[in-house]
């Protein structure tokens, strides 16, 4: 999630969102961001056994 957040805060991709995502008159109508993962679900769950 660090990875995530610090892409996030990257200038490129702000300059990207503020463009095409926030502005009235960027490209995208709707948009939702979505971080995916190839581990299992609840792989890094505590083990509490």
């Amino acid at each position: 999630m660090a990875a995530f957040e610090a892409h996030c805060q990257r200038q490129e991709i702000q300059f990207f969102f503020e463009t095409h995502c926030q502005a009235e008159s960027g490209a995208a109508a709707d948009w939702n961001v979505c971080v995916y993962s190839d581990e299992p679900e609840g792989y890094d769950a505590p083990n509490l056994a």
